[in-house]
């Protein structure tokens, strides 16, 4: 059981409200418009990666999307960007996709999740 007070650990409802940055090309990135996830607050400790390039990024202090699922919400609107993010899945470090706080709207807090 966690503490409801870490924000770290407690899994949100997002709603994607403006074209994410990153590395993707930008008619994916369009695609993420208003599809809601399940996410959670980046813990303050953790890197965000342009991962076509390599790059370590500064973290934004915004959530991560677990990739499947993401991947799995996307593909209900885009199968053409989904698939996109599938192709290029083997250059990602790490399991979760990263939106900055400015790109999306906290819908609803969801329930405590299991952190390692």
């Amino acid at each position: 059981m966690c503490d409801p007070g870490d924000v770290h650990k407690v899994s949100l409802i997002i709603r994607v409200v403006k074209i994410p940055a990153g590395p993707a090309p930008e008619w994916v990135r369009k695609e993420w418009l208003r599809l809601e996830m399940k996410a959670w607050k980046m813990p303050p400790d953790g890197k965000e990666h342009n991962f076509l390039k390599g790059e370590l990024l500064p973290n934004r202090g915004g959530f991560l999307v677990d990739f499947s699922h993401a991947i799995e919400v996307l593909a209900d609107k885009s199968p053409e960007a989904a698939n996109w993010f599938i192709k290029h899945r083997n250059m990602m470090a790490g399991n979760s996709l990263a939106f900055g706080p400015d790109e999306v709207e906290v819908l609803s807090p969801g329930n405590c999740r299991h952190i390692e």
